[in-house]
């Protein structure tokens, strides 16, 4: 069911920046190509962003220069494509859109695993947070016979030994990759 939301989350954030112009009228007009690219390459856009440049700079009479565009998003891709880069996409839940040159590539995914693990096991938290809430709302009702109260205490502290555990497991996994 994760998977399904986060593949979701993917597709709704690309069919908005499909529908968005990546550049505006200004931007456009004094583009430095190679800082674009740059920028491009620092955030793991692929290299057919440029085509969305051009069709956004194509409004207004402007077409990029790919060959100042390729040597800036390489430049950009060189710090993009790091261990520590990896873990940030990793850990924000970001998808790998799988641009890192192949030299640097085993050295981003293993800390864009190590930054999903951690993503993973905050989403676990904070859903366990939810029913920890849920739990502790039911116990506030009047009128509650005093063995489901039991229950749903044990219950609560059962969800809190869990969360616990998830805490401790993110935090060994965090102190291992601490660069």
């Amino acid at each position: 069911m994760r998977q399904l939301f986060l593949w979701l989350a993917v597709l709704f954030a690309l069919v908005i920046q499909s529908g968005c112009a990546t550049l505006s009228r200004e931007e456009c007009l004094r583009a430095d190509w190679a800082r674009i690219g740059r920028e491009d390459g620092v955030r793991g856009y692929p290299g057919e962003r440029i085509e969305d440049h051009r069709k956004a700079c194509g409004e207004f009479g402007v077409s990029p220069d790919p060959s100042a565009y390729r040597k800036g998003r390489a430049d950009g891709l060189m710090h993009y494509c790091t261990l520590a880069g990896g873990y940030e996409q990793g850990k924000s839940g970001a998808s790998y859109r799988y641009v890192c040159p192949r030299e640097l590539e085993a050295e981003f995914m293993r800390g864009f695993r190590t930054g999903t693990q951690i993503y993973e096991l905050n989403q676990q938290i904070t859903q366990l947070d939810g029913k920890i809430k849920a739990k502790e709302k039911e116990l506030e009702k009047d009128k509650l016979p005093e063995e489901q109260r039991r229950s749903l205490r044990d219950r609560i502290r059962d969800l809190e030994r869990e969360r616990n555990n998830l805490r401790s497991h993110r935090l060994s996994i965090e102190r291992m990759t601490m660069f």
